[in-house]
């Protein structure tokens, strides 16, 4: 957002915690409606079903598997949570899809350039921009973030999370992409031999059902290299 929009403007806006509510209670019901699940379910496949995260083949079979499931899974939450009602403060009670289309009637459609610029921002707008008061108050989604964002400590032991710096480090995480451990030939074979798996295993969405079919899918890979 800096490298677009420009430093000093509050494109991005870094320091205490309460900028960060809106969306720490996003996060909060997202890991209760999806994160969670797939969070235990995997874990339980390393427990007890032979995965090994320390190997790519495995992760790519993961990938394989159970991706397509996954993103359907996070689809169909998006769209319930865009069609939920919220509170808001001017407008009543609406849902993120209806505050996105009063947005575009009243102010028209945006895509990913740059608006044209307005009068920046004071420092005390900046302060006070975004923050969900209600949620700040919210002792699960506190609780919530700061479990998964542990305070960085500035060398400098007079200067705060609550000042307006730039922290040393931005969170970044790595993905790298899993490649397939077969050639085409092998690939192929796979894929056939896995389209054998009975539809009430392959296409099931519960849990112990999706441990079988990893299992079965795991012992035909492992038979063909």
């Amino acid at each position: 957002m800096n490298q677009a929009r420009g430093e000093g403007r509050g494109s991005y806006i870094y320091g205490r915690s309460v900028h960060n509510i809106r969306i720490e209670r996003l996060w909060l019901d997202y890991t209760n409606g999806i994160g969670r699940k797939w969070k235990l379910f995997l874990r339980e496949l390393e427990i007890s079903a032979g995965l090994d995260i320390d190997y790519p083949s495995h992760i790519w079979l993961v990938h394989f598997l159970f991706l397509g499931a996954l993103n359907q899974e996070i689809t169909d939450w998006a769209n319930a949570w865009n069609h939920h009602k919220i509170q808001t403060p001017n407008m009543g009670t609406r849902t993120p899809a209806e505050l996105r289309y009063f947005s575009m009637l009243r102010d028209g459609a945006r895509g990913f350039q740059p608006a044209p610029e307005e009068e920046g921002m004071t420092r005390e707008e900046i302060a006070g921009y975004g923050i969900d008061w209600d949620a700040y108050r919210n002792h699960q989604v506190q609780h919530h973030y700061h479990t998964h964002n542990p305070p960085e400590q500035n060398p400098n032991p007079f200067v705060t999370s609550a000042d307006p710096h730039t922290p040393e480090h931005v969170s970044l995480v790595e993905v790298d992409e899993a490649r397939c451990p077969f050639n085409a030939e092998g690939l192929a074979t796979f894929v056939a031999r896995v389209a054998e798996i009975p539809e009430d295993i392959r296409l099931s969405a519960v849990e112990a059902k999706r441990k079988e079919y990893f299992i079965l899918a795991l012992t035909i890979a492992r038979s063909l290299i």
